[in-house]
């Protein structure tokens, strides 16, 4: 297809070979194959350049589709250089001619490139087109295949299952990559783990002891080896979980290097989601020197003679991690959260000497008069930041009284609050004791003007908690008391109420829970008649069954005939 016609006042003592060599050169230069390369080499003692005879060269190139300004720059710095190698001319002594007449204007075979292209050119362009975005496909695939597989990982030892085989599994999963894409220095785990946002353990081995298993699993040691592999210079997770179910295990029980091992990791520069549940004597300075921004601890106790194991890294000294959202259960003392000498009048820029001074989200269990105070002293310690406070409780034990409120008002920017009763793990009276909790509880709270949304939430399980007897024995009059507490001055400015009612563990039966819930909602939306008459106030009502429930009759209550059918 290309031509190379050369025009040379130079006689070449070997025409024929010069020639061969010239096509090899132009099919190189050119990048066409020698097979469609032309050559005509013609020697003329008359050619002139410049007023003289010394050497000089005269060449035309005829080529399809790769004539083109860049590319014509190439060619004539390469075909110069050799025309001065091979025939003594200078780059000055001559001039390239560049020249696409177009497929249509070239003959080949019987017919022309614009016929044969034609023919080939859909196929091949399909074919190089697909190959090249199965390539493209590929990469991309791999890379976002990586990202979604490995982004979450949670390993648990159900009934079935030893975790320590799954520990191995993940151990050789993540060091798949070859030797050359390894990180140095990572215990073997490969560039895999740069793809893990989120890691959750968990433990409920009720057999051998929760403690025994979380060594066993640690021998070989590569619960520690992905742990360290978790984070680094430019990768970490998250979000980190430890769940150990039913069995608390020790802090100090674990090997050394298990602890330094999850130290680094809480203390990484990229995690920002810690739960922790029954880890028991934690280091006091745990927290100290770490990123978290949301923190959830249940179950870790302290131990009665608390040990303070050194830092793995350098630490400022009194520097908590700012958190934004808390949820714990008391059994770790305040001064894991914030320097004991805490005093905000006197902080220092840049050190944040307390956990709770800007948190957002917060979730505490009020069970004893302790667990009181230390609401109290969380609360006093957060800033204008407070939007949403979730208080827990079973049957209350603490002080609750006029003159021991759980004043809010200085939170001016609390617009959620949840009063979460858990008490039916331990009623015995039916649901009538959570109402008269509720009532307590919200005739003792102080609320802020910026409150818009109530939410009560109460957890009925157990044989005198069900949906049946709930409508068999329904406490008109307690839920009246309710009804009269919400609808005083106090609580004028809540637009939205939330009220759920939460039946488990219930005996399996016919499949008739949707009618139940339609009439549970109606008894109480007659009972809570004040409420419901508020035009300005948005009343939500939540009946959630953790197991359908047997048939039950329906009742009449106020005149209010009800029939069995689909809500």
């Amino acid at each position: 297809m290309p031509t190379l016609n050369l025009v040379t006042n130079v006689k070449i003592p070997d025409a024929k070979a010069f020639a061969l060599k010239f096509s090899k050169f132009g099919a190189e230069t050119l990048g066409k194959p020698e097979a469609y390369i032309s050559v005509i080499v013609n020697y003329n003692e008359t050619l002139t350049f410049a007023g003289t005879f010394d050497p000089a060269f005269s060449l035309r190139i005829d080529s399809l589709d790769n004539i083109n300004p860049e590319a014509n720059e190439r060619y004539t710095k390469a075909f110069a250089k050799f025309f001065e190698d091979n025939l003594g001319a200078k780059d000055n002594r001559g001039y390239v001619t560049f020249i696409d007449p177009g497929r249509a204007n070239i003959g080949f075979q019987s017919t022309t490139f614009a016929t044969i292209f034609a023919e080939q050119s859909e196929s091949d362009t399909t074919r190089r087109d697909a190959l090249c975005a199965c390539t493209y496909v590929s990469r991309s695939f791999s890379h976002r295949a990586r990202h979604h597989l490995f982004h979450k990982i949670k390993l648990h030892d159900d009934i079935n299952h030893d975790i320590s085989s799954r520990l191995s599994s993940l151990h050789k999963l993540l060091s798949w990559p070859s030797k050359a894409t390894l990180q140095p220095g990572r215990s073997g785990i490969g560039r895999l783990t740069q793809h893990v946002k989120e890691f959750a353990f968990h433990l409920s081995n009720t057999e051998k002891g929760v403690d025994h298993v979380m060594l066993e699993y640690d021998k070989a040691g590569t619960l520690t080896s992905i742990l360290n592999a978790l984070h680094g210079p430019d990768h970490g997770i998250t979000k980190f979980v430890l769940f150990l179910h039913w069995q608390s295990v020790n802090y100090a029980c674990l090997s050394d290097n298990l602890r330094c091992a999850f130290l680094a990791l809480v203390r990484s520069p990229r995690l920002r989601y810690l739960r922790i549940c029954n880890l028991n004597g934690l280091p006091t300075n745990f927290l100290v020197n770490s990123h978290i921004k949301h923190l959830h601890l249940y179950e870790c106790m302290a131990e009665d003679e608390i040990i303070v194991y050194p830092p793995v890294s350098p630490v400022r000294p009194s520097h908590y991690p700012e958190l934004e959202s808390l949820d714990t259960d008391h059994e770790l003392p305040l001064t894991y959260f914030e320097n004991p000498e805490h005093v905000p009048s006197i902080a220092r820029p840049g050190v944040c000497s307390s956990s709770f001074t800007h948190l957002r989200t917060v979730s505490l269990a009020v069970l004893v008069v302790p667990d009181f105070d230390d609401v109290m002293t969380i609360l006093s310690r957060i800033e204008d930041t407070l939007e949403h406070l979730t208080l827990r409780y079973y049957v209350i034990e603490t002080p609750l009284a006029p003159e021991h409120p759980f004043d809010l008002t200085r939170h001016s920017n609390l617009r959620h609050l949840c009063l979460y009763h858990n008490g039916g793990l331990t009623l015995s009276s039916g649901p009538g004791i959570a109402l008269d909790d509720i009532v307590l509880m919200l005739y003792t709270i102080k609320l802020p003007p910026s409150l818009s949304t109530l939410e009560l939430v109460i957890i009925l399980e157990g044989e005198n908690n069900t949906p049946e007897l709930f409508l068999e024995f329904f406490l008109a009059h307690q839920w009246g008391g309710l009804d009269a507490v919400l609808s005083e001055s106090s609580f004028s400015a809540i637009r939205k109420l939330i009220l759920t009612l939460h039946f488990g563990k219930l005996a399996a039966g016919n499949a008739v829970e949707p009618p139940i819930r339609k009439h549970i909602k109606t008894f109480l939306k007659v009972a809570l008649s004040a409420v419901s008459a508020n035009k300005t106030l948005n009343l939500v009502i939540n009946v959630v069954f953790s197991v359908q429930e047997e048939s039950w009759t329906p009742r009449t209550v106020d005149g209010l005939s009800f029939n069995e059918g689909d809500e």
